[in-house]
């Protein structure tokens, strides 16, 4: 994700992925025809009820966002902003030995298109407080204080695997959080929180979904053995497989020692038709995928929302499935109606020299769109009141918003009961040979719960 070098590219996946694991995080062609063809080439969850189901997909020219909706190169007010600064806290992980600043540019550069162009957030600039973490408590827990010293009025969250720590400080002190996925297991329940991106649920029944619709008959999943996963397995995948006529088991593996050669070939003792994961990390993937296709599986691969394993693995990464719920910028079927917030986004990368970042798959997308949606939500809403306790209740009473290269989402808690997720909604993409993952359903995947 944008970090060079082969070598240090594996150093960091290993490095982050592995902190994230212990921090207890849960992210060719335009055909939704591909066939499932044995002869081709975060999930911890909340207790749902049983008749969880994926009940439809939404085209994006179809799009459920209300007609009065505007498009992201229509915004609200145009201009500098001129009035008082906005301080919004950011915690990322970077600084040390494991660094990923590319997350933290994301955002920046959302921030300098939203000020410089777009009239901030009803005139007030955005300032960004940045606050470096390295993955402990302490870190996470002296960012936030730093924030309150700071007197921002809210926290956006980038990679910060021990973020579950700030969250009582950040909610004594009134100020909401809000991110894309949650990297621990408070961060999605705390009524203080707002995510933007697909919850950990949706993210493991959507692609079910899409496997049962391409005609596989039998799936097999690996999930890390946590009780949450367990839980997880027996409220929601167990019966959901189960109506959609799948055959379905899910083999369990220890998150610090997993050996992938056995799982695999346990995997392939049941024949299923695909093998694969809703929730491995970067590292994980680096491992699995190998060792399910040396135990000799044809079928599609799923790989969760890994990304490095397309630059890494070489020819053994084409034809693998991962999930997302962003359209790629690099995806050439990404679809007409949304470049032009491909090209918005590389021009405000552009403009703070970090072009490297937007032209391949990279950590940087997640924040830019979530920044740009928590400014448009705001400046939507009147961009009046924007101390804490407003700014929380806005986000959580937004509802079919469509977000930036996104998905409609809802924050008022419809989207997935329990979760500070926005998202139920996810795109299922194909790794070519050339490295690039090219979206294989032309419309998002929608999951939601029932009853």
């Amino acid at each position: 994700m944008g970090v060079p070098g082969m070598r240090s590219q594996r150093v960091l996946v290993a490095a982050v992925a592995a902190l994230i694991a212990l921090a207890g995080c849960s992210d060719d062609g335009q055909s939704s025809t591909t066939s499932v063809d044995k002869g081709s080439t975060s999930t911890a969850g909340s207790t749902v009820d049983s008749s969880t189901t994926v009940v439809e997909t939404s085209s994006p020219a179809e799009s459920t966002t209300p007609a009065a909706a505007r498009a992201w190169d229509d915004p609200v007010k145009t201009g500098a902003a001129t009035g008082e600064p906005l301080k919004i806290g950011f915690s990322n992980l970077e600084g040390g030995a494991i660094s990923l600043p590319e997350v933290r540019y994301g955002a920046e550069a959302a921030v300098k298109l939203i000020n410089e162009k777009r009239n901030g957030v009803g005139g007030r600039p955005i300032e960004l407080v940045p606050c470096a973490v390295d993955a402990s408590p302490e870190s996470s827990v002296d960012c936030a204080n730093k924030f309150v010293e700071a007197g921002v009025q809210a926290v956006e969250l980038g990679v910060d695997p021990s973020a579950d720590a700030m969250l009582p400080i950040l909610s004594d002190a009134g100020i909401p959080v809000f991110g894309h996925a949650a990297f621990g297991p408070q961060q999605r329940q705390d009524p203080n929180v707002v995510l933007f991106g697909v919850s950990a649920p949706a993210a493991g029944l959507g692609p079910l979904q899409y496997f049962a619709e391409q005609g596989a008959k039998s799936v097999v999943y690996f999930l890390a053995d946590t009780p949450s996963s367990r839980d997880f397995t027996d409220s929601v995948l167990d019966p959901s497989a189960k109506s959609l006529g799948l055959k379905f088991k899910v083999i369990y593996y220890s998150a610090t020692a997993a050996d992938w050669s056995v799982l695999a070939a346990t995997a392939m003792s049941e024949n299923p038709d695909v093998i694969g994961s809703p929730s491995a990390s970067e590292v994980d993937c680096l491992s699995m995928i190998p060792a399910v296709q040396t135990a000799g599986h044809k079928g599609p691969i799923f790989a969760a929302a890994c990304s490095l394993f397309s630059t890494i693995l070489g020819p053994a990464a084409v034809g693998v499935l991962t999930y997302s719920d962003l359209w790629s910028p690099t995806d050439p079927n990404t679809p007409a109606d949304r470049q032009a917030e491909v090209a918005m986004y590389k021009d405000a990368m552009k403009a703070i020299d970090q072009s490297q970042f937007a032209e391949k798959d990279s950590f940087a997308l997640g924040w830019f769109a979530d920044t740009m949606n928590f400014a448009r939500i705001l400046t939507e809403d009147g961009g009046g009141d924007l101390s804490g306790s407003a700014i929380l209740k806005t986000l959580k009473s937004t509802k079919n918003f469509e977000g930036f290269l996104g998905p409609v989402i809802s924050c008022d808690g419809s989207a997935w009961k329990g979760e500070t997720a926005c998202g139920n909604q996810l795109l299922l993409f194909k790794t070519t040979e050339s490295g690039v993952r090219n979206a294989v359903t032309d419309k998002f995947i929608v999951v939601s719960p029932q009853g």
